[in-house]
């Protein structure tokens, strides 16, 4: 199943003044976002591909308490160079914990870089159940993720690596349908004119992406297990 993480904040970097262009009632434009995932996940369907299949999670850890600094292991490689981290908290007592990703390119080797996060720090800070996200630039065939106590006693939680292949569609497209509301409710040809464009943007964009599917449901990705979007694959 495809995820992404698009907020109003994401989309505000591309619209600064996007909030403005809410109709009466609505307080924000989580609802068009919701609506353009759908109708992604939709999109890619119609192109062949099974949604139970694509958007495999890389593990770091699959649920665990922890009441002790600890390293981690290294992952099965990532042939899919997925550069989102998430954290995700179940229980914890205490105030924050945060956690270091390293990366190597060495199947046999022991050393490890570790990772500045898009945020320009080199750690996740964690204060809240739930997920703690963020994205990362530069991508490594292996991964391990350190964790430490700081303030916390104890943490339950797990992580995982998540492809952020579908947050640029889904972008394009949640601006697409603020603007395709928004040109019923005034007359403005801009409103109109942004629409169109954001959308031709969102089908290129759909159209040129390369996608991973887990053909032989051992829910993970080998190196052949790859397609293009555009290209309809049946009969799986």
């Amino acid at each position: 199943m495809v995820e992404s993480k698009i907020t109003q904040a994401i989309l505000v970097k591309d619209e600064p003044a996007v909030a403005d262009f809410l109709r009466t009632g609505e307080s924000d434009v989580s609802t068009y976002i919701t609506q353009a995932l759908v109708q992604l996940n939709q999109d890619i369907k119609d192109r062949g591909y099974d949604l139970r299949r694509i958007g495999k999670r890389l593990s770091l850890y699959s649920s665990t308490t922890k009441t002790a600094d600890a390293t981690g292991t290294k992952t099965d490689e990532d042939y899919i160079e997925r550069l989102r981290l998430t954290v995700n908290v179940t229980a914890k007592s205490g105030t924050s914990c945060y956690f270091t990703l390293q990366g190597t390119n060495d199947d046999s080797s022991e050393t490890w870089t570790t990772i500045t996060l898009d945020s320009d720090s080199t750690s996740l800070t964690v204060t809240a159940t739930g997920d703690t996200t963020q994205t990362f630039s530069t991508p490594y065939r292996f991964y391990r993720l350190n964790f430490t106590l700081d303030t916390m006693t104890s943490l339950t939680y797990s992580a995982y690596l998540v492809e952020t292949t579908f947050e640029e569609p889904h972008k394009l497209l949640s601006l697409a349908k603020i603007f395709n509301s928004r040109r019923y409710a005034d007359t403005s040809d801009i409103y109109s004119q942004k629409y169109h464009e954001y959308l031709e943007l969102y089908y290129k964009k759909l159209d040129s992406m390369r996608i991973y599917s887990d053909d032989d449901d051992d829910d993970s990705i080998s190196s052949s297990e790859k397609g293009s979007v555009g290209t309809i694959t049946l009969g799986r």
